[in-house]
């Protein structure tokens, strides 16, 4: 759902971050 999604997207700024 849409949680899934802001985790997921948030995951992938932090791992272009990092």
């Amino acid at each position: 759902g849409e949680t899934v999604v802001k985790e997921n997207a948030r995951i992938a700024v932090l791992d272009s971050g990092n």
